[in-house]
């Protein structure tokens, strides 16, 4: 793949994030070198399209690193809107059934995308107000297996279901639903999941417009257990 750095986005030891323009393409991509990536994840992706998931255009094994083309999304991250404290019940009711259409396609693909990562940061907001999960790297297809794990420590503080850290059993869809549910409490409420009072469900404290109707799902999406959610 022949690309042309514009600006490095992001770089550390595992990934180098750059904004670039690739031979073929028309405006500029994202580029990602990853050392350590799963290639089947990408190469599913990029034989698939969905408006809710960041399209991925090109997929390249190198000796050491993995080379990915995808869509650049020009806009601000969920984290950044809900900073600004600016979004109105209506445009947090669409961005959460965009986020469930997202995260509805990839546990419907064969085998199932497990994305083990979903949380505000990695949500992008167009200026069209479309919504697109981003980012693979901590991806996983679903494959059943006959020991009783398959996770390694990952996952984001506050966001990552317990069987990410050391739970019993592999990682499934159920994993992605408890990610689900916390990112939608911190978008229906506007407050981060372990801030006071440590208790996920009092949204009417936060937003009695939306109470109603988000607190059952948040506490189904939310449980301990992954056959309770």
């Amino acid at each position: 793949m022949k690309y042309q750095t514009i600006v490095t986005i992001k770089e550390s030891e595992k990934a180098t994030v750059e904004l670039a323009a690739v031979e073929l393409f028309v405006g500029p991509v994202i580029v990602k070198r990853l050392k350590g990536g799963n290639p089947e994840i990408y190469r599913l992706l990029s034989n698939q399209s969905n408006p809710h998931i960041s399209q991925i255009y090109a997929v390249e094994e190198q000796e050491k690193e993995l080379l990915i083309a995808e869509e650049y999304v020009d806009g601000e991250s969920l984290s950044e809107h809900l900073q600004k404290n600016l979004l109105s019940d209506e445009q947090k009711l669409n961005y959460a059934l965009q986020l469930c259409e997202a995260v509805g396609f990839l546990h419907a693909l064969n085998p199932s995308v497990i994305h083990r990562d979903i949380k505000p940061s990695n949500i992008l907001i167009n200026g069209k107000g479309e919504l697109k999960l981003i980012d693979f790297d901590a991806s996983r297809l679903y494959k059943k297996a006959s020991g009783d794990s398959d996770t390694r420590i990952l996952g984001t503080a506050d966001y990552a279901a317990p069987e990410q850290f050391g739970g019993q059993g592999q990682t499934d869809v159920r994993t992605d639903i408890y990610s689900l549910g916390a990112t939608i409490y911190h978008l229906v409420t506007g407050h981060n999941p372990s801030e006071p009072p440590y208790e996920m469900y009092p949204i009417r404290q936060w937003n009695p417009a939306l109470s109603s109707g988000f607190e059952a799902i948040i506490s189904k999406c939310t449980q301990l257990n992954p056959d309770d959610r």
